[in-house]
Protein backbone atom coordinates (compact mmCIF):
# COMPACT_ATOMS: atom_id res chain seq x y z
CA UNK A 1 0.00 0.00 0.00
CA UNK A 2 1.02 3.50 -0.73
CA UNK A 3 1.36 6.08 2.72
CA UNK A 4 -0.04 9.52 1.68
CA UNK A 5 0.18 12.62 3.56
CA UNK A 6 -1.46 15.86 1.86
CA UNK A 7 0.23 18.93 4.00
CA UNK A 8 -1.18 22.77 3.55
CA UNK A 9 1.09 25.61 5.85
CA UNK A 10 -1.92 25.59 7.84
CA UNK A 11 -2.11 21.62 9.04
CA UNK A 12 -1.80 18.52 7.55
CA UNK A 13 -5.38 17.66 5.90
CA UNK A 14 -4.87 14.20 5.17
CA UNK A 15 -2.83 11.32 6.25
CA UNK A 16 -4.01 8.19 4.97
CA UNK A 17 -1.70 5.39 5.67
CA UNK A 18 -2.69 2.79 3.39
CA UNK A 19 -4.05 4.30 -0.24
CA UNK A 20 -4.34 2.07 -3.17
CA UNK A 21 -3.86 5.00 -5.82
CA UNK A 22 -3.48 8.35 -6.21
CA UNK A 23 -4.26 10.72 -9.27
CA UNK A 24 -3.05 13.74 -9.66
CA UNK A 25 -2.56 17.38 -11.51
CA UNK A 26 0.94 17.12 -12.25
CA UNK A 27 2.80 20.50 -13.98
CA UNK A 28 2.58 18.36 -17.06
CA UNK A 29 -0.41 16.51 -16.92
CA UNK A 30 -2.43 13.80 -14.64
CA UNK A 31 0.09 11.46 -12.80
CA UNK A 32 -0.81 8.12 -11.32
CA UNK A 33 0.88 6.92 -8.24
CA UNK A 34 0.72 3.16 -7.08
CA UNK A 35 2.19 1.52 -4.46
CA UNK A 36 5.91 0.36 -5.51
CA UNK A 37 6.38 3.52 -7.46
CA UNK A 38 9.63 5.12 -8.23
CA UNK A 39 11.02 7.52 -5.94
CA UNK A 40 11.06 11.51 -7.22
CA UNK A 41 9.87 15.19 -6.47
CA UNK A 42 7.65 17.16 -9.00
CA UNK A 43 5.53 20.11 -8.97
CA UNK A 44 1.61 19.75 -8.67
CA UNK A 45 -1.07 22.35 -10.35
CA UNK A 46 -4.47 23.69 -9.27
CA UNK A 47 -6.93 20.71 -9.81
CA UNK A 48 -8.41 17.97 -8.22
CA UNK A 49 -6.13 14.62 -6.51
CA UNK A 50 -8.43 11.48 -7.04
CA UNK A 51 -7.51 8.83 -4.41
CA UNK A 52 -8.69 5.28 -3.03
CA UNK A 53 -8.01 4.20 0.70
CA UNK A 54 -7.56 0.12 1.23
CA UNK A 55 -10.75 -1.52 1.90
CA UNK A 56 -13.25 1.35 0.39
CA UNK A 57 -15.39 1.09 -2.31
CA UNK A 58 -15.77 4.69 -3.05
CA UNK A 59 -12.79 7.21 -4.44
CA UNK A 60 -12.24 10.47 -2.87
CA UNK A 61 -11.26 13.95 -4.40
CA UNK A 62 -10.12 17.10 -3.06
CA UNK A 63 -9.33 19.97 -5.26
CA UNK A 64 -5.60 21.21 -4.90
CA UNK A 65 -3.64 24.45 -5.44
CA UNK A 66 -0.35 24.58 -5.99
CA UNK A 67 2.72 22.79 -4.73
CA UNK A 68 5.01 19.94 -4.42
CA UNK A 69 4.75 16.00 -4.53
CA UNK A 70 7.69 13.74 -2.92
CA UNK A 71 7.09 10.13 -3.47
CA UNK A 72 9.87 8.44 -1.26
CA UNK A 73 10.19 4.65 -0.42
CA UNK A 74 6.09 4.11 -0.66
CA UNK A 75 5.19 7.42 0.80
CA UNK A 76 3.79 10.39 -0.97
CA UNK A 77 3.95 13.61 0.25
CA UNK A 78 1.75 16.32 -1.06
CA UNK A 79 2.82 20.08 -0.01
CA UNK A 80 0.19 22.23 -1.48
CA UNK A 81 -1.15 25.93 -0.75
CA UNK A 82 -4.41 25.14 -0.10
CA UNK A 83 -7.27 22.36 -0.41
CA UNK A 84 -10.42 21.91 0.06
CA UNK A 85 -12.78 18.86 0.15
CA UNK A 86 -16.86 18.43 -1.01
CA UNK A 87 -17.82 19.54 2.45
CA UNK A 88 -15.80 22.81 2.44
CA UNK A 89 -17.18 23.87 -1.07
CA UNK A 90 -20.17 26.23 -1.57
CA UNK A 91 -21.36 25.92 -5.33
CA UNK A 92 -22.51 29.71 -5.23
CA UNK A 93 -19.78 31.08 -4.31
CA UNK A 94 -17.54 29.15 -6.60
CA UNK A 95 -20.12 30.53 -9.58
CA UNK A 96 -20.12 33.75 -8.16
CA UNK A 97 -15.95 33.55 -7.80
CA UNK A 98 -15.64 32.07 -11.91
CA UNK A 99 -17.96 35.04 -12.74
CA UNK A 100 -16.38 37.95 -11.50
CA UNK A 101 -13.14 35.93 -12.47
CA UNK A 102 -13.92 35.97 -15.99
CA UNK A 103 -15.12 39.74 -16.08
CA UNK A 104 -10.99 40.85 -14.89
CA UNK A 105 -10.30 38.77 -17.99
CA UNK A 106 -12.45 40.35 -20.22
CA UNK A 107 -11.69 43.45 -19.06
CA UNK A 108 -8.27 43.43 -21.12
CA UNK A 109 -6.80 45.74 -18.82
CA UNK A 110 -5.02 42.73 -16.58
CA UNK A 111 -0.84 42.59 -16.68
CA UNK A 112 0.01 39.31 -17.84
CA UNK A 113 1.36 38.65 -14.13
CA UNK A 114 -2.34 39.10 -13.26
CA UNK A 115 -3.66 37.67 -16.29
CA UNK A 116 -1.89 34.29 -15.14
CA UNK A 117 -2.82 34.60 -11.52
CA UNK A 118 -6.62 35.16 -12.36
CA UNK A 119 -6.16 31.98 -14.55
CA UNK A 120 -5.02 29.67 -11.95
CA UNK A 121 -7.59 30.94 -9.48
CA UNK A 122 -10.22 30.09 -12.71
CA UNK A 123 -8.72 26.17 -12.61
CA UNK A 124 -9.08 26.50 -8.62
CA UNK A 125 -12.91 27.29 -8.50
CA UNK A 126 -13.78 25.01 -11.56
CA UNK A 127 -11.56 22.02 -9.16
CA UNK A 128 -14.04 22.87 -6.22
CA UNK A 129 -17.00 22.62 -8.39
CA UNK A 130 -16.18 19.29 -10.01
CA UNK A 131 -16.09 18.13 -6.86
CA UNK A 132 -19.95 18.54 -6.32
CA UNK A 133 -21.12 16.55 -9.46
Amino acid sequence: MLEVKIITPSKVFLDAPKVEYVQLPGAKGQLGIYPDHADFITTLSEGVVRYKEAGSQKEEALAVGWGYLQIKSGKASLLLDRVASPSDVSADECKKALKDLNEQLDSGELSEEKRNQVNKDIVWQESQLSLLS
